[in-house]
């Protein structure tokens, strides 16, 4: 992998010490990348005083409001959570996710995306990750402080990155998150106009290929591929009414 298409992302951290731990560990495994969304006042001494070297890192972290626009320059998001919301989206480990996504990270860009350290990442966060990832642990107390859980990963990552990665000779090619949207846009569109029941509506139902496609990671050619397929079905004549519709959902 190249350290240079791998982002650490942090939503609404709430101290500045961690911020401090957190450039820290991306100095000692060689990230430069570091996106802060909706931050505590982090450049303060207690920040300093944690970051040691990586003092750089802080000053060049960026900031941004919503993890959404992380979405116009990343291909693939982890979102990182001990909490299980949905049993039917698979979890990865630290390990797993990077033998997973290794092969993309040598083209694409990548960011692993970490909570608030007293409430992690929202379900509204998680929507926008095409993978969610946790670390093993003691059911007795399986919560990880923030920075350890990045130096978790970031270990787990340089760790795999020297001994596995980057030997593959097929290169990916994932989609850009814009390219999904505008995707999904025209999937609820061509299913709106089918003359077909969905259960719980469209909106719902264009969520379940949503769920689909993300844990897949669309390439570019992917996204063309069903372009032309939606194109396709949306030529079909959406005043015709089928008898007795089937329920699809």
């Amino acid at each position: 992998m190249d350290t240079s298409n791998l982002s650490i992302i942090v939503v609404r951290p709430k101290y500045p010490e961690n911020i401090g731990s957190i450039a820290r560990a991306c100095m000692n495994f060689g990230i430069k990348s570091i996106i802060l969304i909706n931050p505590c006042d982090y450049l303060v001494d207690e920040a300093f005083m944690l970051a040691k070297h990586a003092k750089p890192l802080l000053y060049k972290a960026e900031v941004r409001e919503n993890l959404s626009d992380c979405c116009k320059d990343h291909h693939v998001l982890i979102g990182t959570t001990q909490r299980r919301r949905d049993k039917q989206v698979p979890f990865y480990y630290p390990k797993e996710i990077f033998e997973k996504t290794s092969k993309m990270a040598m083209s694409s860009k990548i960011g692993i995306v970490f909570g608030r350290e007293d409430s992690g990442l929202t379900n509204e966060d998680l929507s926008f990750c095409n993978f969610q990832s946790s670390i093993p642990a003691s059911q007795e107390n399986s919560v990880f402080n923030l920075s350890q859980a990045v130096l978790i990963y970031l270990y787990e990552w340089f760790n795999f990155d020297h001994h596995k990665g980057g030997t593959e000779s097929y290169r990916w090619t994932p989609a850009e998150k814009h390219e999904e949207s505008i995707l999904y846009s025209k999937l609820e569109t061509v299913i709106s106009d089918l003359p077909i029941d969905t259960r719980k509506g469209v909106e719902n139902f264009t969520g379940l290929f949503k769920r689909v496609f993300s844990r897949a990671v669309l390439e570019k050619r992917d996204i063309r591929l069903f372009h032309k397929l939606f194109d396709l079905v949306s030529k079909i004549n959406p005043k015709k009414t089928l008898p007795n519709p089937d329920t699809i959902d």
